[in-house]
């Protein structure tokens, strides 16, 4: 399977997976912005307190039900394209684990910066 092919698998579960989506839940923690070249996802975490633990495990919740959103397809998949899904979702989280740690690390100290904060991630 090709690159492009993957892509638009990935691309379409995302769509799939966002048209069942509460919209209080997309409008509230996540904006996904699909006509982009590679899709992402904005993860607000301005409601959380970053310095206490139920606050980083949340924002953890977010970061993985946005990149499963935008990964996986829904219904039944074969083995191949679970592994791909399971590969994008991996990359997607990685690619917000340095803007989960920054925005830790400020917990606190830049509140009022916090209270429109988002995280991005994005498909590989």
């Amino acid at each position: 399977m090709t690159l492009v092919k993957i892509s638009a698998i990935a691309f379409a579960a995302a769509m799939t997976t966002a048209a069942f989506v509460p919209a209080a839940y997309a409008m509230d923690e996540t904006i996904v912005e699909a006509n982009t070249v590679r899709p992402v996802a904005h993860v607000k975490y301005g409601d959380l307190n970053l310095a206490s633990d139920a606050g980083v495990k949340t924002l953890h919740g977010r970061v993985r039900r946005a990149a499963n959103a935008m990964c996986f397809e829904g219904g039944r998949q074969d083995m191949r394209r679970d592994a791909l899904s399971m590969e994008c979702r991996n990359a997607a989280i990685a690619s917000a684990a340095p803007q989960i740690t920054a925005a830790i690390n400020n917990a606190g100290t830049q509140v009022a910066a916090n209270a429109g904060g988002a995280i991005t991630i994005a498909m590989p």
